[in-house]
């Protein structure tokens, strides 16, 4: 009986765990259930978040190529439009500027490829053509001095020979006078041909370098004044110059020739009225102007008078005094000293030749004009 006792109870035991097992149980497969159901959501939205980050990683990465490749098109681009072609239109630019006569168009030779290779040829034929007109015009520039002298020089030794040839069988002595006054008159001829086709020959061989500076320009024309006042006034002309204050910058040796030629040439073709030598302000350039009540000239002869030799047919007596190089000598000069000349005349009017020279600001405690002028 107890040990009866003692299996019920057991029993009874057994069924209540049983029955909490059971109960366990399906808290368990409830739990689990839940577990599932959680862990399923939670993967769901863990793939969602691997799909959506795959997909931004995939925008990224096409981003990326595309700007990469962006990238290596602009860099291409760039290194083909901006080097080759841009090298190669420079190039080309620079050997059509050669091949129309330019020969100071210089061609840029850098780098070791091709094009400068090419470049460099084009330099080296630039070059060699631009010696050869050189050497040519050198030649041509002897020929032409050469022509000169001969064809200048033929009519004063003439006349020299000739007096000379009468002076010795000559015994009066007032006529003695007058033939050696002749023959210093020919020696004086021959000397400023010889000096102007000197000059000539100086300016075509670039044989004068500019030497500029600033200077006062009174002095200058005070000297101008005063060679060709009397000059003038012996033929009945009034000649004077305006003062000026204003500093230019230029050669002084060369604007000098400039004027003494310009002067001479109104001087020897006025016969009456006067000559002016004056100056004005244009801009940044002082124009100074040689203006004569002379017979003016033809708009047809403007350019011409500046070739050599070249002098237009006398309306007055003399006018055939001078060489026809003067206005030669005062346009090659102007070009070495890039200073612009300029040209007004009226026929039966006058003329005024004027020349362009830049101002420049007078140095404080440099010479004075009289002292500027006293020395040169």
């Amino acid at each position: 009986a107890d040990a009866r006792s003692r299996e019920l109870t057991l029993i009874g035991q057994g069924d209540r765990l049983l029955a909490e097992t059971r109960a366990l149980s399906e808290k368990l497969t409830v739990a689990i259930d839940q577990l599932g159901i959680v862990a399923k959501l939670e993967i769901g939205d863990a793939i969602s978040d691997v799909l959506s980050v795959q997909q931004r990683s995939t925008r990224t990465l096409l981003l990326a190529v595309a700007l990469s490749l962006l990238t290596s098109i602009l860099i291409v681009w760039r290194y083909v439009g901006g080097n080759i072609v841009g090298r190669l239109t420079q190039l080309s630019s620079a050997t059509l500027a050669i091949a129309a006569g330019r020969l100071d168009t210089e061609v840029a030779v850098e780098g070791s490829d091709e094009i400068s290779a090419m470049a460099r040829a084009i330099e080296i034929l630039r070059r060699n053509t631009l010696e050869r007109d050189e050497f040519e015009t050198a030649n041509r520039y002897k020929s032409r001095f050469l022509a000169s002298a001969s064809h200048d020089l033929r009519q004063p030794i003439s006349a020299l020979t000739l007096f000379v040839a009468q002076l010795h069988n000559e015994s009066e002595p007032e006529e003695r006078s007058r033939l050696i006054t002749r023959i210093d008159t020919a020696v004086s001829a021959m000397n400023k041909l010889f000096q102007a086709l000197l000059d000539m020959s100086k300016i075509d061989a670039g044989a004068l370098e500019p030497n500029f500076g600033k200077f006062p320009i009174a002095p200058l024309l005070s000297r101008m004044e005063s060679t060709f006042a009397q000059i003038a006034g012996n033929k009945g002309v009034r000649l004077r110059a305006v003062p000026s204050s204003v500093w230019v910058n230029s050669d002084t040796i060369l604007l000098e020739r400039i004027l003494l030629n310009l002067v001479s040439n109104a001087v020897r073709n006025t016969t009456h009225g006067g000559i002016v030598i004056g100056c004005r302000r244009r801009g940044e350039k002082l124009r100074v102007d040689v203006c004569d009540s002379g017979p003016g000239i033809a708009p047809e002869h403007l350019q011409s008078i500046f070739q050599e030799h070249v002098q237009l047919e006398p309306t007055i007596p003399g006018a055939h005094d001078g060489l026809g190089l003067g206005l030669a000598i005062v346009d090659r000069l102007s070009r070495l000293l890039d200073h612009k000349i300029e040209i007004a005349s009226s026929v039966g009017k006058g003329s005024r030749f004027s020349i362009f020279v830049p101002i420049a600001a007078a140095e404080a405690g440099s010479m004075t004009a009289a002292a500027i002028g006293t020395k040169m």
